[in-house]
């Protein structure tokens, strides 16, 4: 394996080494991101006996009424056979539906008892844009949710998600399916509804260098809803880049006893690791980009600190290491001052 060391490189360079060897083009198209989680099974599947069906639950509580798939005898819409299709938006992003036969839906109602949910990634990964498709049942044209995006080092970032009424609004990604009463088997909605609307959250152009490998998507329940689904997640994968400090770390000067932090930036994909030294010595469990030293002694003045970032791309090992920054720690001159005194009477004659 061959492994490669820049010191104290710049963003600006590692960028022109990668203009000189990523390949340039058209962003590539979302695809299906696997993800656990679901809660709810809303889709009859194609072979199930009825009416009544017993094999899917009602997405909206009171209403009995739940998606089929395509194929279901004696019908004529339903969702794609193999779960499989392009959105509507025309964006070329791909999405597929979970398994008919399991719980194929993350619905948040007063039938699954949660009004928050969160799908977790299999592989966390760092995405330059990712895009969920959700309804809700009796909700508005404008009924949304919160969506909290979590991050490998547990950092959060907080948005949030297009949940409007399953008929007739636009943004949709999918229409048409029709929905079906498990009871008796009647349908309703085609040719245009019901349909699936489609949030994309372009990762990469709204967090920058601190973009970081995505673990999990929690999603609040639509507001004025009385039932949100939520069905798939898709996203375009980040091209691998070697480690960049992005923001070198600065000198500090500090009274004694007081705290000192060094901060630096980071960047790459996979995200680097870190590491920080003092007089080149690694430092025990410093391995975030900020590192803090509770309360400086004078022993400490003078010292030298910096920060190795690394990562692998394509079996070849990348370490960069940031400026090296000193801190230098004022001595506590003041002497201390008597602020009161008490007496406390007499003391006992032994």
């Amino acid at each position: 394996m061959k492994v490669l060391h820049f010191r104290k490189t710049s963003l600006a360079a590692v960028a022109a080494l990668l203009s000189c060897t990523a390949p340039r083009g058209l962003a590539a198209n979302m695809a299906p991101v696997a993800v656990t989680g679901f809660n709810w099974d809303v889709v009859i599947e194609s072979t199930s006996a009825g009416p009544p069906y017993t094999t899917a639950s009602e997405l909206n509580p009171g209403e009995n009424l739940a998606f089929y798939q395509s194929g279901l005898p004696g019908k004529s819409y339903g969702l794609p056979v193999s779960g499989s299709f392009t959105s509507a938006l025309g964006d070329g992003t791909g999405f597929q539906f979970q398994p008919y036969t399991a719980k194929n839906a993350l619905v948040l109602s007063a039938d699954t008892g949660a009004s928050a949910g969160t799908l977790t990634l299999a592989t966390p990964a760092v995405y330059n844009r990712i895009a969920v498709i959700a309804n809700s049942a009796s909700a508005t044209a404008t009924s949304a949710g919160t969506l909290t995006l979590t991050f490998s080092d547990h950092s959060t970032f907080v948005t949030t998600y297009n949940a409007a009424d399953w008929f007739y609004n636009s943004g949709y990604a999918l229409q048409g399916v029709e929905r079906i009463d498990l009871s008796n088997g009647s349908t309703s909605g085609a040719p245009d509804n019901p349909r699936f609307y489609q949030t994309t959250i372009e990762l990469a152009a709204l967090l920058g260098p601190t973009n970081k490998p995505l673990v999990s998507l929690i999603f609040g329940q639509a507001f004025a809803a009385n039932s949100t689904g939520i069905y798939a997640v898709s996203g375009e994968l980040a091209a691998q880049e070697p480690a960049a400090i992005v923001t070198q770390p600065a000198s500090l000067t500090v009274n004694e006893f007081s705290s000192a932090s060094f901060s630096a930036l980071a960047a790459g994909n996979p995200f680097p690791t870190m590491q920080w030294y003092r007089n080149g010595a690694p430092v025990p469990g410093a391995t975030k980009l900020t590192y803090t030293i509770a309360s400086t002694a004078l022993t400490n003045s003078g010292a030298l600190f910096d920060l190795i970032a690394a990562n692998v791309v394509s079996n070849v090992n990348y370490s960069v290491t940031s400026s090296v920054v000193t801190l230098t720690v004022i001595s506590d001159t003041n002497p201390p001052v008597l602020l009161g005194a008490q007496s406390l009477g007499p003391l006992p004659l032994n």
